[in-house]
């Protein structure tokens, strides 16, 4: 599985680097430390990605999840369940995801980090795992416990309020 999802990612084949398409990238103005080097967050006047981002993302999971056997998975993940599902197995969401790496992530991550930890631009950073994951007020999962992932480096992008 490791290797399916590098390979996804593009990791055989170096850092992918992926087309603009029309994305803009992130400016290091357009978020607030919070801990240096630890922490930071993107504000509602310049977030991360658009409501149309956002929406596309959404219906390409929920596509995903009528299609696939069993709908969202809820077993990915033994310490930290989350009703998910994998980004590497959603194309259309793959290609998203791999732009915005590219594009606004990586320098993101530079910019606050320092290329000591991360690379020049970012480069250093590979995805260990990225799933998209589905919160249900009402009967559903609804939020996560204190935990700590098992990564040096991880960012929660919110979709919707």
């Amino acid at each position: 599985l490791a290797t399916a999802k590098q390979k996804a990612y593009g990791y055989d084949k170096g850092v992918r680097v992926a087309p603009g398409d029309g994305i803009a990238s992130v400016t290091p103005t357009n978020y607030s430390t919070l801990l240096e080097k630890q922490c930071f967050i993107t504000g509602q006047e310049s977030p991360l990605l658009s409501l149309q981002e956002c929406q596309q993302a959404i219906q390409w999971a929920e596509n995903a999840a009528k299609d696939r056997p069993g709908g969202w998975t809820t077993t990915r993940h033994y310490a930290v369940p989350t009703t998910d599902l994998p980004v590497h197995e959603i194309p259309q969401l793959l290609e998203f995801f791999s732009v915005i790496l590219a594009n606004r992530l990586r320098p993101l991550m530079a910019h606050q980090f320092g290329s000591d930890e991360v690379g020049v631009d970012g480069r250093d950073l590979q995805v260990h795992d990225a799933f998209i994951v589905r919160y249900d007020a009402e009967g559903g999962q609804r939020h996560l416990p204190v935990h700590t992932d098992d990564s040096s480096h991880s960012f929660t992008i919110a979709l919707n309020d």
